[in-house]
């Protein structure tokens, strides 16, 4: 008796290998079918009781499963899904009641619906393409096991770099969306000449590898100081410990999101797939919820480091404040590389602590924090006074269309400063001389694009749009033109294209009966043959002589098909 047969046979209990530290479950039965070089649709079956494809984050069928092992393991349902799947890291800040539903869901056979339910199916942070791997641990498990495995600490999302050898992660050559009912073994997968996942170059690693490790606490269950109760709520006072609240405890959405962005970067952040798109984008809505939403786990990471870095570096910034610091005006030459001494130290109106500095170059500013990786570098709060340098490098984005948000992200600045510096190096205007600058810009914009069409013209600059539809509507609608489709054609050009697409159709029709091609000649085959738009039918009324050749021809059998009686 084969093991194939002899597995489909088998009733009850699978002695699959002990799974090793960390190992997923996908990881354990890959082995399993390596050693014994099976087929996976008969070991799945044995396993599961039917057929389930290969799931790495939220397998099914563990109830099924846990009974089949339990004289090898002696796991649970529920212990399996804690140790060998990804559920723990994805149902840490859960309602206890959704994360209930979710295991139900996994000790069952419906499992395709928990990655909605558990906030894995965000629409932009998504699991790596490949399954990834570290160099050093392959190399021990095989020195030590004679194999090695996929572990669940390096298929997390946002899990770049190996918290135990501080190295970038490597991309296999299995890709969890590809062959989904296979099973691939890591030691056969995970080969030398694989490249990695990131580039040190590109990214920092210490970053990633601070995210890396706290998405590992939260995979293990370790304590945190974000209670799972009140997240949310936990996150809003942090930032307005932070100094990122006005009067009444409301938050400063610009501010903290321009923080952020300056803190993590656009192309990490891009790689994460936790960019910050637009006004509305998710870290406003996290915080300012309307209604309750579950979050994917790695925006919770995210924004967790950066309050805590936040926190840190006002700690070092007051430690330090017989120091001498590093200018953060990027504009200008300095000539000593610590110009800055601070001369005074305040207190706020929210109870936080702030130094006050200024620098030859004409910066006058204010900081409670320094950056994390350069300690003497100031991150500025608010300014006072702008360096010329600064102002100048301002007017020149200004004048380039950027708007104040997007140049507050780019000086890494806070919005209120860049709104102060706006309004310091452009002149007040009055509302009609306002009026008849935006007009004169429209004009021009209008005789740019086609038949000075005004659907174009707002795509072309639809900042500019929408301040004359504030401010002078009516206008605005006595401008341009509102056509946007093509005139129709005349009695002449029809008949050009009809005597030119009647000869076309002819001569199709003409090869379709000699090749012998199909069995009856449709109306579609023929304009189909005759190089034509599937829309020409549409338009018969204005082609008579196209109408008589697809009357005469169509229905006509090909000269190698017998002709068949029309049934009625």
């Amino acid at each position: 008796m084969s093991a194939e047969s002899y597995l489909q046979g088998l009733a009850m209990f699978v002695q699959l290998p002990v799974p090793y530290h960390d190992e997923v479950l996908y990881s354990v039965i890959a082995r399993y079918i390596s050693h014994l070089e099976l087929q996976p649709c008969p070991v799945t079956r044995a396993l599961f009781g039917r057929m389930i494809k290969a799931q790495i984050r939220f397998p099914g069928g563990l109830g099924a499963l846990a009974a089949r092992t339990y004289f090898s393991w002696g796991r649970t349902a529920n212990e399996i899904a804690n140790d060998l799947t990804l559920f723990p890291y994805f149902a840490r800040y859960l309602e206890p009641e959704r994360a209930d539903r979710c295991l139900e869901l996994m000790k069952g056979d419906c499992c395709t619906v928990v990655h909605a339910r558990i906030g894995a199916s965000s629409r932009t942070v998504d699991s790596p393409r490949n399954l990834l791997f570290c160099e050093q641990c392959r190399d021990e498990d095989i020195s030590l096991y004679g194999e090695t495995y996929w572990r669940r600490a390096h298929l997390l999302p946002g899990a770049l770099v190996c918290t135990k050898h501080e190295q970038v992660l490597l991309n296999s050559s299995v890709s969890p969306r590809d062959r989904a009912w296979l099973y691939f073994d890591a030691t056969a997968c995970a080969q030398e000449s694989c490249t990695p996942v990131i580039s040190k170059a590109d990214i920092d690693t210490s970053m990633a590898l601070a995210v890396s490790r706290r998405s590992q606490e939260l995979l293990y269950g370790f304590p945190l100081d974000w209670p799972a109760a009140n997240v949310i709520g936990s996150y809003r006072l942090a930032a307005a410990r932070c100094g990122f609240a006005r009067r009444l405890r409301v938050l400063s959405l610009p501010d903290i999101a321009a923080a952020f962005h300056a803190f993590y970067g656009e192309s990490y952040l891009t790689l994460l797939g936790c960019q910050l798109s637009g006004n509305g984008h998710w870290l406003r809505k996290m915080l300012e919820p309307s209604r309750p939403v579950i979050w994917h786990p790695l925006r919770h990471v995210l924004l967790q480091l950066f309050f805590e870095s936040y926190a840190n570096g006002s700690v070092l910034a007051l430690e330090r404040t017989s120091e001498s610091w590093r200018c953060p005006n990027p504009y200008f030459q300095h000539e000593q590389p610590f110009p800055i001494t601070p001369y005074l130290l305040k207190t706020r109106k929210n109870g936080l602590r702030a130094l006050s500095a200024r620098c030859p170059c004409g910066m006058r500013f204010t900081f409670s924090r320094v950056c994390i990786s350069d300690p003497r570098l100031p991150i500025i709060d608010s300014v006072r006074d702008f360096a010329p340098s600064w102002a100048a490098k301002l007017k020149d984005m200004r004048a380039s269309g950027l708007g104040r948000r997007k140049i507050a992200s780019q000086m890494r600045l806070p919005y209120a400063s860049i709104v102060k510096l706006v309004s310091e190096i452009e002149p007040i205007v009055e509302l009609e001389q306002r009026r008849a600058l935006l007009r004169a810009e429209w004009l021009e914009c209008l005789s740019k694009v086609p038949e000075a069409n005004r659907r174009l013209a707002r795509l072309a600059n639809k900042g500019l749009y929408e301040k004359l539809a504030t401010l002078d509507p009516d206008w605005l609608s006595m401008t341009g033109t509102t056509r946007t489709k093509l005139r129709g054609l005349s009695t002449e050009d029809w008949g050009i294209r009809d005597n030119q697409w009647a000869e076309r159709l002819e001569k199709a029709a003409d090869k379709l009966w000699q090749l012998g091609s199909v069995q009856r000649i449709t109306r579609t085959k023929l304009i189909l043959e005759a190089d034509l738009k599937l829309w020409t039918l549409s338009k018969l009324k204005h082609l008579p002589r196209c109408r008589l050749v697809l009357a005469n021809r169509v229905g006509k059998c090909s000269r190698n098909f017998p002709s068949r009686a029309r049934i009625i």
